[in-house]
């Protein structure tokens, strides 16, 4: 299996996912605000730019057919919103009690 399969790219990602969950909330307790931000942006980035892949992955492998102009890369990023809504509602709740 080639190293761009979908699906190793789409475990990668949720790899990629409760990684950053793991340094941001490292991240809270150290109590770096500038750090913190830092983490959710590259978190963020890593997040479409992995989705991104993930399409163009399918797209070669003649997976899926793209004939519409909306980027259909966000609609995986949607696949991965619990994991993200997860992350982002315990990020919150430890920036609102430390």
């Amino acid at each position: 299996m080639q190293s761009s399969a979908p699906n190793k790219i789409l475990s990668n990602l949720v790899a990629l996912h409760f990684g950053f969950l793991y340094a941001a909330t490292a991240v809270i307790h150290n109590g770096n605000t500038a750090a913190i931000y830092l983490t959710i942006s590259l978190w963020i980035a890593v997040s479409f730019f992995g989705t991104y892949r993930l399409h163009k992955a399918m797209v070669a492998r003649k997976a899926l057919k793209v004939k519409s102009k909306f980027p259909a890369y966000i609609g995986y990023a949607f696949a991965l919103l619990p994991i993200s809504l997860a992350g982002f509602l315990s990020i919150l709740s430890l920036m609102l009690n430390p």
